[in-house]
């Protein structure tokens, strides 16, 4: 998956230095197009948030075993979980390749899609960068196998730990997502004017 987002990373990072400022598109299809790709990429990187609050709600072990789910007042809830090793090893193989891939996308996508010289091309290529973004789900949606889609569809979520971080998901983390989608869509939408 890395490898292969990497791979059309390196390709749009040469088709960006290759292209001018000031592109000849109509200015509403580009705000469509850096909305969308802003967007997926937002999506991202709070998935990537998502992963990292999970690896660090998750029971720590002491020694590897097995997983276990106990029925806790009428709810299953994770009854063990993983090892320090382990979390760090995810950490570092998943976590932090999926931020760095992500951040990257951010500048380099942001850039090859506002600089799109057609409005053909700009919807071209806000697709193709939002494929790059969605890659890893399609290797999965392909190649995990059913039983284990069905097993990790009926794990249990990790509980939050207090009221007030279920509040702040509800309450403040929508203007969050909105702040930077902001900051993303104005940002590339100057960048494209040197």
């Amino acid at each position: 998956n890395y490898v292969m987002q990497c791979g059309f990373l390196y390709y749009i990072q040469r088709e960006v230095d290759t292209k001018s400022c000031g592109p000849g598109t109509n200015p509403f299809v580009r705000l469509l197009a850096l909305s969308a790709f802003s967007v997926s990429i937002l999506g991202e990187f709070f998935e990537t948030l998502t992963m990292f609050y999970w690896v660090w709600n998750v029971k720590t072990e002491e020694s590897h075993c097995e997983v276990r789910i106990a029925n806790i007042d009428g709810q299953d809830e994770w009854a063990s979980g993983m090892t320090k090793v382990q979390k760090i090893y995810f950490a570092i193989f998943s976590l932090i390749p999926k931020a760095c891939i992500g951040v990257v996308l951010l500048y380099l996508g942001g850039h090859y899609v506002a600089l799109s010289p057609t409005n053909n091309d700009l919807i071209l290529n806000c697709v193709a960068i939002v494929f790059i973004i969605d890659f890893d789900d399609i290797l999965y949606r392909t190649f995990t196998p059913i039983f284990i889609k069905k097993v990790m569809a009926e794990l249990p979520p990790i509980r939050f730990r207090s009221v007030m971080s279920g509040l702040f998901d509800v309450l403040v983390v929508p203007y969050i997502k909105a702040l930077f989608f902001a900051v993303i869509v104005i940002g590339l939408e100057l960048s494209s004017h040197c």
